[in-house]
């Protein structure tokens, strides 16, 4: 290694005014400030090896749901008069949210793997429902999409979405993801469902 005086540290000065060990720089463009990047989270769903099943009632709005958790999905459950559900006394997959942030976008499909109505054609809807820390009733965010329609077995629906404007959730937040379906009369469909959100922070 080269003495400090004939070591030219490649900074826009032509004058040598890096010095070796420790280092120093003299000259501010000798030492960058790195660039922070904007963090962004991926949060993943996925009702794994179980199924989901969600469900309209007889004019085609959401009957049953699906909570759609990491690996895993419940069925059975109803929304609330209001559109809010209520997990005071039922199994929950929601997540508590370590970071505030704002949801941007949404991503999800869903794979029909049992035979239901053909003739009717369905809208699934996959949704972020948000809770405060201390409370298990959920109320719908507008970060939702809407999938493809879906109307024959084995059909794949799709959807992705820029989440305008984006959803703000504070630290401790408790968020699910919801698969909901719609129809033009009674319906239930069963499969795979999956689905994904971005995080800003």
């Amino acid at each position: 290694m080269r003495d400090n005086n004939s070591i030219n540290c490649g900074c826009s000065s032509a004058k040598n005014n890096c010095k070796i060990g420790p280092f120093e720089a003299l000259d501010a463009t000798c030492s960058p400030v790195p660039s922070v990047a904007s963090g962004i989270s991926i949060i993943p769903f996925s009702s794994g090896p179980f199924t989901s099943s969600i469900s309209t009632t007889s004019v085609g709005l959401p009957s049953g749901i699906s909570l759609i958790g990491f690996g895993s999905a419940v069925n059975g459950l109803a929304l609330l008069p209001n559109g809010d559900i209520d997990l005071t006394t039922q199994v929950t997959e929601a997540f508590s949210n370590p970071q505030a942030g704002n949801i941007t976008t949404i991503s999800a499909s869903f794979s029909s793997t049992t035979t239901f109505q053909p003739q009717i054609e369905s809208t699934i809807r996959a949704q972020i429902y948000r809770a405060a820390a201390d409370s298990n009733i959920f109320s719908p965010t507008n970060a939702f999409v809407d999938l493809t329609p879906i109307s024959t077995l084995f059909s794949v629906a799709r959807g992705l979405k820029n989440v305008s404007p984006p959803v703000s959730v504070a630290a401790g937040d408790l968020l699910l993801m919801v698969f909901t379906v719609t129809s033009s009369g009674t319906v239930t469909i069963i499969g795979n469902a999956m689905a994904g959100i971005t995080i800003a922070l």
